[in-house]
C-alpha cells in the first residue's frame, strides 16, 4: 500500500500600505524568505512557504515597526496572513489578479476574464507556483520597453528567470516568427511557463529550461530580460555578458530606485552602457547596451 503523499502548504501575507512604504517593506518581506511579492492597490501580497505562523506574524510585524521608526507609514494592525495548500494556489490568486494593460498594446489576463478585443495582443496567464503575473512594476516596466520595440524586436532573445514565462511569451507574440529561450531555477516555473505558452499558442517559439543561465545554450543573444534581483544580476553579470552579442542590449529590471547608483557603477565597469532609466513606484528598469567593438 502506498503512503499517501503529503500535503504542501503556502502562506500568503497582505499587508495594506502606502505607495511611499512599499520598497521598504518588499524589501523586509524578501528579506525574510518570501517567494514573491505582488503589488495590488493599496496592498503588498507576499508568499512563503508553510512555517509556524506566530514565527512568521512577528518577524514581519518587526519589520513593520521598524519602517514606522524611519518615518514610513505602515500600520501593524493591516497584516493578514492566509494558509493556503498547494492546490488552491489558483484560488487564492483569483482574489487578487485581475487583467493588465499595457498602453493599447497588451492586456495579461488570467484565464477566467474575458479576452481583450482586437487588435490588443491577448496574453492568457495561469498563477501558479510562478511569479510573474503583470501586476507587478517590474514586470509591467519591462513590457512597456518590449512595447516600444515592438517594430526591432530581435528574432532570438534569452529571458533569464523567466519565472511565469510571461516575458518570453510577450516577445513571441510581439515579434511573430522569433524564438525565445528561457531560464529559471525552479523547476515548477518552468512547468508553469511551458503551460503558458501552450495557452498562448507560442509553444513552438518559447524554449523553456531549467537551470541557471548555464542551462542556456552557447549562441549569443542581441536582447537579453534579466528581471532579477540586484545581488543575483551581480553574480550572472560575466555570464550574461558572455551571451550578448556587440551592440545587443540587456533590459535590467527587479531594481529598487536606491540601487540605482550601486548598480550602475556595477555596469559601466563591466563595460555596459546605460542608454535609458524608467521607473514605476519605487522600482527601475536599466535598459543597457554592449558597445560595438
Amino acid at each position: 500500500m502506498k503512503a499517501s503523499k503529503s500535503k504542501r502548504y503556502f502562506w500568503a501575507v497582505t499587508v495594506t500600505c502606502l505607495p511611499e512604504s512599499r520598497e521598504a517593506l518588499s524589501y523586509w518581506l524578501f528579506s525574510l524568505g518570501a517567494l514573491g511579492c505582488e503589488e495590488v492597490e493599496n496592498r503588498i501580497i507576499a508568499y512563503f512557504e508553510d512555517q509556524d505562523e506566530h514565527a512568521l506574524h512577528q518577524a514581519v510585524i518587526r519589520g513593520v515597526h521598524r519602517i514606522r521608526e524611519s518615518g514610513l507609514p505602515v500600520d501593524p494592525q493591516s497584516i493578514d496572513l492566509h494558509r493556503f495548500p498547494e492546490e488552491n494556489w489558483m484560488e487564492n490568486w483569483k482574489r487578487y489578479f485581475r487583467p493588465v494593460r499595457i498602453g493599447d498594446v497588451l492586456c495579461i489576463r488570467p484565464p477566467w476574464h474575458r479576452a481583450a478585443s482586437p487588435p490588443m495582443l491577448d496574453i492568457m496567464i495561469e498563477p501558479k507556483q510562478a511569479f510573474g503575473t503583470g501586476t507587478h512594476a517590474t514586470t509591467q516596466l519591462v513590457l512597456q520597453a518590449m512595447v516600444e520595440r515592438r517594430d526591432r524586436l530581435p528574432e532570438q532573445a534569452l529571458d533569464v528567470g523567466t519565472g511565469s514565462g510571461i516575458l518570453a511569451i510577450a516577445h513571441a507574440k510581439l515579434r511573430p516568427g522569433s524564438h525565445v529561450v528561457g531560464i529559471d531555477i525552479d523547476p515548477v516555473a518552468v512547468e508553469n511557463a511551458r503551460e503558458n505558452a501552450r495557452l498562448n499558442g507560442v509553444a513552438a517559439a518559447c524554449d523553456f529550461r531549467v537551470g541557471s543561465i548555464e542551462a542556456a545554450d552557447e549562441r549569443t543573444y542581441r536582447l537579453i530580460y534579466a528581471n532579477l534581483e540586484k545581488n543575483i544580476i551581480s553574480r550572472l553579470m560575466e555570464a550574461l555578458l558572455q551571451r550578448l552579442q556587440p551592440a545587443g542590449e540587456i533590459l535590467f529590471s527587479g531594481i529598487l530606485a536606491r540601487e540605482r547608483a550601486e548598480l550602475e557603477k556595477l555596469l559601466v565597469q563591466h563595460g555596459l552602457r546605460v542608454t535609458r532609466v524608467r521607473q514605476q513606484d519605487d522600482w527601475l528598469l536599466m535598459e543597457t547596451e554592449k558597445p560595438h567593438v
